[in-house]
């Protein structure tokens, strides 16, 4: 990559990470106008669209991402979770296959994997993606508390609670499994529909 094309995209890349949408936008563009194949490129400009909105847009840019580079992990999880969003869970779920293929050792693929099988109804394929991303991460708060969420709806109270125990302590201003924490400790005794109730609290 010329010097000049990777200062560009250093500079968008920290526009982005910094929320300013625009001052990316323009410089994912002026990569693209040099490159039009630059996956990464392409991918963040899909990211910024779909951040702004423009979701139709921002997918089919990371598509075209994917059809330069289909090895590019980040944008297979990516394109997943922007499938997820508007429902398509059976597409979200082979993008985050396809993302955990590309790399194995990217927790936040398998997290979100987890998280397309669960919403499928698919609970115990999706605690096994779970206990995969903690194996990779282990501080990786999210995939703890969906873990948690997951075996609170099998009915496993005791081992929930340690798994949303953990998400808390990876990440102390982490609200959700807090909540889902103290209602745990809070509900003895319960019943199973009480304790289903709360697993359908927003997954992460």
């Amino acid at each position: 990559m010329p010097n000049d094309i990777q200062q560009i995209l250093k500079s968008a890349v920290e526009h982005h990470q910094a929320g300013q949408l625009e001052a990316a936008a323009q410089g994912y563009e002026q990569i693209l106008a040099s490159d039009p194949t630059h996956g990464d490129a392409l991918h963040l400009a899909g990211c910024v669209r779909y951040q702004k909105n423009d979701r139709n847009a921002g997918i089919a840019l990371v598509r075209q991402a994917i059809a330069v580079n289909p090895g590019l992990a980040v944008a297979h999880d990516n394109l997943g979770l922007m499938l997820r969003s508007r429902g398509d869970l059976a597409a979200a779920e082979a993008s985050h296959r396809r993302a955990a293929a590309a790399n194995p050792d990217h927790p936040d693929a398998h997290n979100h994997l987890g998280v397309a099988l669960v919403r499928q109804n698919r609970v115990a394929e999706g605690i096994e993606c779970y206990r995969r991303a903690i194996a990779l991460k282990p501080d990786h708060a999210e995939a703890h508390n969906n873990l948690g969420t997951a075996l609170l709806a099998q009915g496993n109270l005791d081992e929930a609670a340690q798994s949303h125990h953990r998400a808390v302590v990876a990440k102390p201003d982490y609200v959700v499994p807090r909540r889902r924490s103290r209602a745990i400790a809070g509900c003895w005794p319960t019943t199973r529909t009480m304790l289903r109730r709360i697993a359908t609290w927003a997954w992460r």
